[in-house]
């Protein structure tokens, strides 16, 4: 099971357009609600990155437990 793990930074609309729309960020969710999504899921999580595997593999851990998420390298 993989998910994709969504990069957010509180601050990402500082460097927002002038006129462009800047809503609310993503909703943050447990590692234990993420397992109960699709594959391949876009989410945003809080936790620590606790080994890579693979390219673009790594298990990914918050209080609620662990899981394999991929994040994508996008240059």
């Amino acid at each position: 099971m993989a998910f994709s793990l969504a990069a957010y930074s509180k601050n990402s609309g500082q460097n927002t357009p002038i006129g462009s729309f800047s809503g609310p960020g993503p909703k943050v969710l447990t590692v234990e609600q993420a397992k109960g999504m699709s594959d391949d899921s876009d989410v945003a999580l809080k936790g620590s990155i606790v080994q890579q595997i693979g390219k673009d593999g790594y298990l990914f851990k918050d209080a609620t437990g662990t899981i394999t998420v991929k994040i994508d390298n996008n240059d």
